[in-house]
């Protein structure tokens, strides 16, 4: 049903490799840590986790949230993923993306500025 008349080189083709999570923090440039923000709620040490998938040239393409003990992080964490560049990976003399879960620890400080308030009975009800 389908003829294929001319394959596509194998340095065209696109390929993804699902690397640990220490593969990931050996290929990086630079610095591996996050600024974590302060918050106004929630666990202030604890741990996130992160999808990510990096292009042939090993920019981060994409940051997805997996999962953290302070859901107000998850965005902190997703934009840092975002301006990490990997040197480019190689497998079989070709260039290929890459996919990782990874996990971090985060320590914070709360700022009461940040947290929600709190509200009497009367106040709830009145909405």
């Amino acid at each position: 049903m389908f003829e294929i008349e001319k394959p596509t080189p194998p340095a065209e083709r696109i390929t993804s490799v699902k690397v640990s999570d220490d593969f990931i923090r050996k290929a990086t440039l630079g610095g591996t840590e996050i600024e974590w923000p302060t918050v106004g709620e929630g666990l202030l040490t604890g741990g996130c986790a992160v999808y990510i998938s990096a292009d042939r040239t090993g920019q981060i393409r994409e940051a997805w949230p997996a999962g953290c003990d302070n859901a107000a992080l998850e965005d902190t964490l997703r934009k840092a993923m975002l301006t990490w560049k990997l040197k480019p990976a190689i497998s079989n003399g070709n260039p290929v993306q890459l996919e990782s879960l990874m996990g971090f620890t985060f320590h914070t400080q709360r700022d009461s500025a940040k947290a929600l308030p709190t509200l009497s009975n009367e106040q709830v009800r009145r909405s």
